[in-house]
């Protein structure tokens, strides 16, 4: 199972078994979650495939670009999808998209999404491979 939506500086994806750990009496036995900085997902994903129990879940986040994310991905899911297949997966896109500012949260999703997982780290900044593609991992590594 993947653990993480995004990769995401200052994720719980490390701590969430530690987390559950702690949190188990209350999973095991509650309906709803309640996550206020979901992040990547690193901790949500996780209790949603080990506790089934759950079934009302409120997250949110205060960067407004994770944020429209989820929030585009529960209530838009192929808008952002169609978005994404339209993307074309080159540096000279990646710069595009770095450099403009969305129009709407389904635009700010599919963005979100695209330059993090086409990113080196998880400022969502530099192509994998750098801007000019000098290494063996390319922009499109984990985009295939």
């Amino acid at each position: 199972m993947k653990t993480s939506l995004v990769r995401y500086l200052g994720g719980k994806t490390r701590l969430s078994r530690q987390l559950h750990e702690h949190m188990h009496a209350t999973l095991d036995v509650s309906a709803s979650y309640c996550e206020s900085f979901v992040g990547g997902g690193g901790m949500l994903l996780p209790t949603l495939h080990n506790y089934r129990n759950i079934t009302k879940v409120f997250i949110n986040d205060l960067d407004l670009d994770i944020y429209s994310m989820w929030s585009s991905l529960v209530h838009n899911p192929l808008d952002v999808l169609y978005l994404l297949k339209s993307y074309e997966c080159s540096v000279a896109f990646f710069e595009s998209l770095l450099n403009q500012t969305p129009q709407s949260e389904v635009e700010r999703a599919a963005r979100t999404f695209f330059l993090r997982y086409t990113s080196f780290g998880a400022f969502g900044k530099t192509p994998i491979g750098g801007w000019r593609q000098e290494t063996n991992f390319r922009i499109d590594h984990f985009w295939k």
